[in-house]
């Protein structure tokens, strides 16, 4: 059997999760990096940046990818202008 690498959004207040089977039961994985970005964006943009920018993004085994922060500023375009700005020094 092989291991299928999957990734979650964790934070202080659990975990985010993006489909409800049922009442009891919800899915917090995605199957590639990509998708749990864009899902966050998302989010992001329906109930505002401030409620997910301390969340972070594991892979099953508890591993640190990134931090939501990282993502919503690639969304803002404000990754563009700070690497322009360290460039220019």
């Amino acid at each position: 059997m092989t291991d299928r690498e999957q990734y979650y959004w964790s934070g202080s207040n659990g975990v985010l999760t993006h489909t409800k089977f049922g009442e009891d039961m919800a899915n917090p994985f995605f199957d590639t990096e990509e998708e749990a970005k864009n899902f966050l964006e998302r989010k992001a943009e329906a109930h505002g940046e401030e409620r997910y920018k301390g969340m972070v993004l594991r892979k099953t085994g508890n591993d640190k990818v990134l931090e939501a922060t990282q993502v919503l500023t690639d969304q803002a375009g404000l990754s563009d202008w700070g690497n322009k700005a360290v460039s220019d020094d």
